[in-house]
């Protein structure tokens, strides 16, 4: 499960990850710091994770999804 809080509402949120996921990062535990960088090496603003988001789903071809980004993982 990850863990975190939203950065609007502050409420708190449990997801579940699949096994992949929990496998990589069970690996990544006794690292220290953040795990999200962007192409620079550094944490990633809300601004630009969402901006990324959008440009990605555009070359994808998705629309009609939307993201909500989480405090807890930029």
């Amino acid at each position: 499960m990850i863990r975190l809080q939203q950065s609007k509402t502050e409420t708190r949120v449990v997801i579940p990850v699949g096994g992949p996921l929990k496998a990589a990062l069970e690996a990544l535990r006794d690292k220290v710091g953040q795990i999200l960088l962007n192409s620079d090496g550094v944490p990633w603003t809300s601004d630009g994770f969402r901006s990324s988001w959008r440009k990605a789903c555009a070359s994808a071809g998705v629309v009609g999804v939307t993201l909500n980004t989480f405090a807890g993982l930029l």
